[in-house]
């Protein structure tokens, strides 16, 4: 669902609000699977789950 250098669609999540930004995936993964995502704007590394087509969710 998900290939490496894709752009993606970050959804953090937390006690029922949820913030969006754009990343990009360091790696391949399909739905339910845990990857590595870098923040287009802070260039953080995250992990993320697959959640969708270019799609990933995250706590925060």
């Amino acid at each position: 669902m998900v290939e490496k250098g894709n752009e993606v669609v970050i959804i953090a999540a937390k006690g029922g609000f949820n913030a969006t930004t754009k990343g990009v995936a360091l790696q391949t993964g399909g739905e339910g699977e845990q990857i590595k995502v870098q923040n287009s704007q802070s260039k953080k590394v995250i992990r993320a789950v697959v959640t969708g087509l270019n799609q990933v969710h995250t706590q925060f």
